[in-house]
């Protein structure tokens, strides 16, 4: 068998072995948060600090907050209200409809609006997925009249199921101010 060396490199105050050195020697080097300077632990992810990251995700969301469309609850277009979104509201990933009702606990002044997305499948990128592992040309025997009764076939199945395969995405140009609105 033939062998190779290989280089390591060991953290001096640890003694974890790493293949570049970079690594080695930013190991036990003490991290600072890149906005206040402050000391963050060994083993923390972020390059900031969990305030610096809670007043940045505050200043996005007043920022967002801001550039939208305020409305009131009575004032929205309908079609913005079938669900509403907001990060506080801790179920459903964040949406809930306002005839089921939400708890006022978790202090949301404020919801974007949603909109409804239809699905939407397109039979050739079926097909392809379909014989990726096949062999290399087999695309070019797939007919493409076949194709076409396919996408009618696709069409109608999403038709047929009347919005029940819809999804909701979140309209951040509008937003509901629900204080106003009590």
């Amino acid at each position: 068998m033939n062998s190779v060396d290989i280089k390591a490199y060991k953290c001096s105050m640890c003694g974890t072995h790493y293949v570049s050195q970079v690594y080695a020697d930013k190991c036990c080097k003490p991290k600072h948060c890149e906005d206040c300077n402050c000391e963050l632990p060994k083993n923390h992810y972020y390059i900031l600090c969990d305030k610096c990251r809670l007043k940045l995700e505050e200043s996005v969301e007043l920022n967002r907050y801001n550039k939208a469309n305020k409305y009131t609850f009575e004032s929205v277009p309908k079609e913005y209200i079938e669900y509403v979104f907001s990060e506080k509201y801790p179920h459903n990933e964040g949406y809930f409809d306002f005839e089921d009702g939400y708890d006022l606990e978790y202090d949301i002044k404020y919801v974007y609006g949603t909109r409804r997305v239809s699905p939407s499948y397109d039979a050739w990128n079926i097909i392809e997925s379909m014989l990726e592992d096949s062999y290399e040309d087999a695309s070019d025997n797939v007919d493409k009249l076949e194709i076409e009764k396919l996408q009618i076939a696709i069409d109608t199945f999403v038709k047929n199921h009347g919005g029940c395969l819809d999804h909701f995405e979140v309209d951040y140009k509008v937003v509901i101010d629900l204080w106003i609105s009590k």
